[in-house]
């Protein structure tokens, strides 16, 4: 009964929220129209001083921590899962079938991201003095503000089309239907704890931090070799005017990046694709990471708190 109550809570927040968001994009349509106002002016910031590699450094590092880890705890008896025997199998038995082998394999993920990001953070902050300032890294009273601010503008239309695509192509997702199989609370926590925490965290730095920041960086030097500017390379500070002449394809690029890591959801890579375009769209202007971040663990905490909630009413789950 009390699910059901808290089901029927999330559903009339959700639902002013919706209203909350057409308001505001109404608002900010008509100042567009009007005087030609974007909703989010471009802030001057340092420079970026990394490029594609540093994306591509923590991709391998998530991927041999991962595989590390795997094999640690399989040789340690925590992991009796191997996911090499279920090549062939069926998307229910590629799964781990213990809720103790689930919750193994969530933490080594989790360790493995957070090991990949921090390396990368020492590496940057050991080659470019300063450089977790500049990447936009270190949260501020602002970056809550704004990611608020974002969430409530970006969101509801992306859930709007996720709900809207799920009636034609039914979400998929391996982890969640394994929350699902070993619905104990051991493995809910440790799924909320990699999914509202650690995903956000990983994610963003890697797509937006390292993949779109690298691509500004690459494409600021690429315009200051064509225009034929000092040798000493590109000014150490953008200019407000300078981001707002930015070209878009880095956003591009490492939206589609983003969406097309998630296939295999089902239609999920649409509505994700969409996400990565106003998460995109509020990094290029800012430089900031953690609106983003806060964007990003805010929708996947609706998610788990869905799911917990039809959990515990007895509800179907989609």
């Amino acid at each position: 009964m009390i699910a059901e109550s808290l089901q029927v809570a999330l559903s009339l927040f959700l639902l002013a929220v919706f209203c909350l968001s057409i308001y505001a994009w109404t608002r900010i349509l008509t100042t567009f129209r009007q005087s030609g106002e974007t909703p989010l002016a471009a802030r001057e910031r340092p420079a970026a001083h990394w490029t594609l590699a540093e994306f591509f450094v923590c991709f391998g590092l998530y991927i041999v921590c991962s595989a590390a880890g795997l094999s640690v705890a399989r040789r340690a008896a925590w992991f009796s899962y191997d996911p090499l025997e279920a090549v062939n199998a069926t998307a229910d038995a590629a799964m781990p079938r213990t809720a103790d082998d689930m919750v193994v394999s969530i933490l080594i993920s989790s360790v493995a991201s957070a090991l990949a990001v921090a390396s990368v953070m020492v590496w940057m902050n050991l080659t470019w003095r300063l450089s977790i300032d500049r990447y936009g890294f270190w949260p501020s009273r602002e970056d809550w503000r704004l990611g608020t601010v974002a969430a409530i503008l970006i969101l509801p239309p992306v859930l709007l089309l996720s709900t809207a695509l799920n009636f034609v192509i039914p979400y998929e997702h391996q982890v969640l239907d394994a929350v699902k199989q070993q619905p104990t609370a051991t493995v809910f926590v440790t799924m909320v704890f990699s999914t509202v925490v650690v995903a956000p965290l990983f994610e963003e730095f890697m797509f937006r931090g390292l993949l779109q920041g690298g691509a500004q960086a690459v494409s600021r030097r690429i315009r200051h070799v064509a225009h034929g500017e000092p040798a000493d390379g590109p000014p150490l500070l953008c200019t407000a005017e300078e981001i707002s002449q930015w070209p878009w394809w880095p956003v591009w690029m490492s939206s589609l990046t983003f969406a097309v890591l998630h296939l295999g959801q089902g239609a999920a890579p649409l509505p994700l694709f969409a996400l990565a375009l106003g998460l995109g769209y509020v990094y290029r202007q800012t430089g900031r990471l953690w609106p983003c971040i806060i964007v990003h663990a805010i929708l996947n905490g609706l998610t788990m708190l869905s799911l917990g909630l039809g959990s515990a009413a007895g509800t179907p789950i989609p």
